[in-house]
């Protein structure tokens, strides 16, 4: 664990690189033996009456923000959107076909890109189609993720009649200075005024997406993002640690490393982030995520029940969960299915009547172990073994190995462990990343690009 500081030490897990384990394995070890048949068993196999979550990926902004690692590209052509959703009623219909009508869908979310950029009508298209797959739980959640930037007078008041009741805005930072290194100019007022707009449309429930180690920033610049932030009001807090890779997406280039903090003032900020929202009264979610104290994942952490997907920290999510559009991620009780992140693949496979399936993973007995092991540091920063080793019936030395290589973050005051019990300890909540990837059995089998823990 090589580091800033050299090795050993209370920071021995700074600058370590690790996976964010929304997927175990990671999603860049998904290989072509998960394709379209397999898809199609899987799909059949879900059982009558089960709960089903929707994850449809609008892979389109109106520019380019120069930290984004998201799968999206540029378009000012309303006709190029169209096309898109062309194709993606299609694939929910082909899927809902398969399905037959057995599910029941329980959350519904749209993300990007900018799913904003869809038009109210265009919006509607897509719930309507997605009644086919099965119907609607009356509770189910319905979100948006929301650039500010695109609302336009009578946007929320149409999201408001659609159904949604959970908004995601991307804010990042309120810094000028930083929002011009990272070519995301966004006035707060601009911010309050897309928040207002979504209240009077009864849409309360609203997150912030916020960064910290992005270009110029300061501890003290990402405390005062915080308080801003926390005075318009939401109900929940991403706060993301930037990942800078820019030979993965070449548009990070435009950022010079000699702007960005180092690992040690990225955790300070961090630490500041989290003592700003633990005095507003928020419990801490997960490694980066901050809920009010009433908020559904506030609930979950309380209950045990707090789970992980690709969408982030969920309270109760669907163990079947459908993506639609480009480089989406459909989750099944077998595994994971992936749809081709190029564009042009993917219109040509739906139009011709196929899945846009390319590749995925199909979990082993072991990878649920890991996985059980992994999603309980992930989310409840606890793990007891030993329960897991009854769970599956393993042999009592089954992580023995494991148990050894976690002794440097033992001796760095990261973890406690008592026996076969393993508790993630202190401030420093993103260090689980560094926990759990001695748990992961693939880490180290391929070169693969990971971003920094801190």
């Amino acid at each position: 664990m090589a580091t800033e500081q050299g090795r050993g030490g209370r920071g021995a897990w700074l600058g370590m690189a690790a996976p964010r384990y929304t997927s175990y394995p990671p999603a860049n070890l998904f290989d072509g033996r998960v394709d379209a048949d397999v898809q199609r068993a899987w799909l059949a196999a879900v059982p009558a009456g089960s709960a089903i979550g929707v994850y449809l990926h609008v892979p389109f902004c109106r520019s380019m923000c120069w930290y984004c690692g998201c799968h999206t590209g540029i378009t000012r052509r309303p006709d190029r959107i169209a096309a898109y959703l062309e194709v993606l009623l299609a694939e929910i219909a082909a899927t809902a076909k398969a399905l037959a009508g057995r599910g029941r869908l329980t959350s519904i979310h749209f993300g990007g890109g900018s799913p904003s950029l869809l038009t109210i009508e265009q919006l509607g298209q897509i719930l309507t189609a997605l009644n086919a797959i099965g119907e609607r739980d009356p509770a189910a959640e319905v979100a948006i993720e929301i650039d500010p930037r695109t609302m336009i007078p009578g946007y929320a008041e149409g999201l408001g009649r659609l159904g949604f009741n959970r908004a995601s805005l991307g804010v990042q930072d309120f810094d000028p200075k930083v929002q011009a290194a990272i070519n995301r100019i966004q006035p707060r007022a601009q911010v309050e005024a897309a928040v207002q707009d979504l209240r009077a449309a009864g849409i309360t429930d609203l997150n912030f997406d916020l960064i910290y180690g992005l270009p110029h920033q300061t501890p003290a610049s990402v405390a005062r993002t915080v308080d801003e932030a926390l005075e318009l009001g939401p109900r929940r807090v991403a706060l993301f640690s930037y990942a800078h890779m820019p030979n993965l997406k070449k548009h990070q280039g435009l950022i010079p490393d000699e702007t960005l903090p180092s690992s040690r003032a990225k955790l300070a900020m961090y630490l500041k982030a989290q003592r700003r929202f633990l005095k507003a009264g928020f419990t801490p979610i997960g490694m980066d995520h901050f809920a009010e104290k009433d908020d559904e994942l506030a609930v979950a952490v309380k209950a045990g029940t707090l789970a992980r997907n690709f969408q982030g920290y969920a309270p109760n999510p669907p163990l079947t969960v459908l993506g639609f559009g480009v480089s989406s991620i459909s989750q099944f009780r077998e595994g994971y299915a992936q749809n081709t992140i190029d564009e042009a693949a993917y219109r040509d496979a739906v139009r011709a009547g196929q899945s846009p399936v390319y590749r995925g993973w199909t979990w082993t007995a072991e990878d649920r172990v890991r996985k059980a092991v992994i999603d309980a540091l992930m989310c409840l920063f606890e793990v007891d073994l030993a329960a897991v080793i009854r769970r599956f019936g393993l042999a009592s030395d089954h992580f023995a190995a494991e148990i050894a290589r976690l002794k440097p973050l033992e001796d760095a005051g990261v973890i406690r462990r008592s026996g076969s019990q393993i508790e993630v300890v202190g401030p420093h909540r993103m260090a689980v990343r560094a926990v759990a990837a001695v748990f992961d059995a693939y880490l180290g089998s391929k070169p693969l690009a990971f971003s920094r823990v801190a």
